[in-house]
């Protein structure tokens, strides 16, 4: 089979890449307003070359999160896996062998004001941890990549509901099955 490449838009790196800019002000505004005090004024070339060491430095995470924003999964008969849409590098990839199912997941961040709620598809290994993560929002020909999925692997018959899902999305804490789904999967 040909690959199927769908192409996606991270809005959380988009996110992170709008704060870059405010802590970078607010870096050399504490620059400014201490350092000449700490190593004295008549120190101005250490002054300046921490002044480029920091700016460089957040000019190269800029760039970083901005390519972060695009990219795309692609998925083949061997796996699944996840490329930055320029330069093409691969993020994350997992074969069909690694994956014991997928399910759809409808995650709830709490927040000061209001819920964040968002649709996702979690791969989920053999040791109960997410390994691969999709959202429904941002991704361009969902269906067409459910479809082409569902060639491959099993599909988790209940939809899970996780508040706050921090440490599961990151596969640092195993999914949390409903209760009457854990009873079925010991009988069997």
């Amino acid at each position: 089979m040909r690959e199927f490449k769908t192409f996606n838009f991270n809005k959380n790196w988009l996110q992170i890449s709008i704060m870059i800019p405010i802590f970078y002000v607010l870096t050399i505004g504490l620059v400014i307003n201490e350092f000449p005090h700490i190593i004295g004024k008549e120190n101005i070339d250490v002054y300046s070359s921490f002044f480029i060491v920091i700016t460089s430095s957040f000019i190269f995470l800029f760039v970083y999160c901005v390519l972060r924003i695009f990219n795309y999964t692609i998925i083949t008969y061997d796996g699944i896996e996840n490329r930055m849409a320029f330069p093409t590098t691969t993020l994350i990839k997992k074969s069909w062998k690694e994956i014991k199912h997928y399910a759809d997941v409808t995650e709830t961040f709490s927040g000061q004001y209001r819920d964040d709620i968002i649709k996702a598809i979690w791969f989920i290994d053999y040791n109960d941890k997410v390994c691969f993560r999709l959202t429904k929002w941002g991704s361009f020909n969902f269906k067409k990549l459910i479809e082409k999925i569902d060639r491959y692997e099993d599909k988790f018959n209940i939809e899970l509901e996780c508040k706050n899902p921090y440490l599961t999305i990151n596969g640092w804490k195993k999914v949390e099955y409903p209760e009457n789904e854990k009873k079925t999967q010991k009988i069997n």
